[in-house]
């Protein structure tokens, strides 16, 4: 695993607004290794989807920031980030498989091709038989399966989800937790990911970054030293718990504001 995969190197970003330059994101800096999970953690409105907007290149850094890819600059730019937002945004006339080839259909694959390249996917991500089911059709865990593969059949380089269970009921979200594990281990994706349930960013990640309240920066890079595949049971273990009580007292602690 190389530590300078995926790169952020001060990266700020300022709004205009009415009332004023509004500072969202203050010089984060951080190194993610190819094939790392990664959760991004912070108090609501901090700035972490306009990270990942500046990360996907559909928001410029202010004041000289970089994202770097490789080794190569790759600022501003569309292409190498798969980006999953918090709602499943299925298009409810289009079946599940033309929901699952509109990346493909946008980047100018041909339609057979890029219906057999989602096609091949169904069935890891518990959908096989639902190819001509509609969204409405669908569980909200399935139409959650869906709109990941719809991002990943892309094949970019990083996979960027930002809160892609929080919708969900609990027994769904954990079950979802668990399928995720075992597909992103089977594809080796470098994934980052937003969550305000910090033991869904313990359970899942091999690191968790904590954002500080708006202007964002790093806090707290914390390793999650816990030996995989993980299971529920987990989640109760005396290393977990003080994973948890220690990213709960840093969240709630004066000092970071």
């Amino acid at each position: 695993m190389s530590d300078d995969y995926l790169r952020l190197r001060g990266v700020s970003k300022t709004f205009a607004t009415p009332a004023g330059p509004l500072p969202v994101l203050d010089r984060i800096d951080t190194a993610i290794g190819r094939g790392e999970f990664v959760a991004v953690i912070g108090p609501s409105g901090c700035g972490k989807s306009t990270l990942f907007n500046v990360l996907s290149g559909l928001e410029p850094p202010t004041g000289g920031g970089r994202v770097e890819l490789a080794g190569a600059d790759i600022t501003g730019t569309v292409g190498h980030c798969a980006y999953m937002p918090q709602r499943d945004l299925l298009m409810p006339w289009r079946s599940i498989l033309d929901n699952t080839v509109l990346g493909l259909d946008v980047q100018g694959v041909p339609r057979a091709a890029g219906r057999r390249r989602a096609a091949a996917l169904f069935e890891q991500f518990g959908l096989a038989g639902f190819e001509n089911a509609y969204p409405a059709e669908l569980s909200g865990g399935m139409r959650q399966r869906a709109a990941l593969l719809r991002t990943v059949v892309q094949d970019r380089e990083i996979v960027a989800l930002d809160e892609p269970f929080g919708a969900l009921d609990s027994l769904t979200r954990t079950d979802l937790q668990g399928w995720l594990q075992g597909v992103w281990r089977r594809h080796d994706w470098t994934v980052l990911m937003i969550t305000h349930d910090i033991r869904e960013a313990i359970y899942l990640a091999d690191r968790v970054l904590v954002l500080s309240p708006r202007p964002a920066r790093i806090i707290r890079d914390l390793a999650v030293p816990l030996p995989r595949p993980r299971e529920v049971r987990l989640l109760t273990a005396p290393e977990f718990v003080a994973l948890e009580a220690e990213l709960l007292d840093l969240l709630h602690s004066p000092a970071r504001r």
